[in-house]
């Protein structure tokens, strides 16, 4: 286990996500490939959900609503150094499942190799539940490795 530090943002437009330390995005939709992973921030997809960004140090994680009031992006960053919440951080691999793995349905990746992991990177944070009660959350921060 290691500490980091968790910093909440937005809500913000699409791009102002493209944030200093952050070389790499992972990103899903419900057309296309369905899996993007790119080296810069493209313009906008249309059809997006979520999107993981990471760097040296620095990892980010949102989500995208065209419905949130002042912008269509909330997410959190996770830093090795700097301010925000000072939290635990749980660090473990998982595979990656290829196309041919049958166990997904995606376009073919070139990204996918039979090398690839995801980094995953995970905090609990507490939450007011609405309800006057606190609620344990995970946030995971994904990173692709090779």
């Amino acid at each position: 286990m290691t500490r980091g530090y968790l910093t909440a943002f937005g809500p913000c437009s699409w791009r102002e996500l493209d944030r200093d330390g952050i070389h790499t995005w992972l990103w899903c939709d419900t057309s296309g490939p369905a899996l993007h992973h790119e080296h810069s921030l493209p313009g906008r997809p249309a059809d997006v959900t979520h999107i993981w960004g990471w760097g040296d140090g620095t990892w980010l994680r949102a989500r995208v609503d065209h419905s949130l009031p002042g912008g269509e992006v909330v997410g959190t960053m996770l830093t090795t150094t700097g301010t925000g919440a000072e939290v635990d951080v749980m660090e473990h691999d998982a595979p990656v499942w290829s196309v041919a793995d049958g166990r997904v349905r995606l376009a073919p990746q070139d990204w996918l190799g039979p090398e690839t992991y995801a980094r995953l990177r995970q905090v609990r944070v507490t939450t007011d539940d609405g309800m006057g009660g606190l609620t344990v959350a995970p946030l995971t921060f994904v990173e692709i490795r090779t």
